[in-house]
């Protein structure tokens, strides 16, 4: 879960951070999801923050979930990207409503 302090940190970021994050690596994620045992039709991406990671892979449908606000509007810019506001202690979503879940540079938040 997110601190107060975590969230305004990544609102100022918001507008650097792409410049700062090396590109997704948007193969290597369509191969770990490519294990699942169903067809990934909806995934969730948590603390997805501006959809960096997101928006490297096509197919699904996908909804970028973060804590920050300004990052979700970065995410929101990108084509074919949903947000939603939430971490990964209060998805924003019901139980059993996405088919896979990804979580990239974010899980030591």
């Amino acid at each position: 879960m997110h601190g107060l302090g975590d969230v305004r940190f990544f609102d100022r970021l918001a507008p650097l951070y792409d410049l700062a994050m090396p590109p997704a690596d948007g193969e290597a994620l369509a191969a770990g999801l490519a294990h699942g045992a169903r067809p990934i039709d909806r995934l969730l991406d948590v603390g997805g923050g501006s959809g960096r990671a997101a928006a490297a892979l096509s197919g699904p449908d996908i909804c970028v979930v973060d804590a920050s606000r300004e990052m979700l509007a970065r995410a929101r810019d990108r084509r074919g990207l949903s947000a939603a506001v939430g971490d990964a202690g209060r998805l924003p979503v019901r139980d059993a409503s996405v088919d896979a879940i990804t979580i990239v540079d974010a899980f030591h938040h």
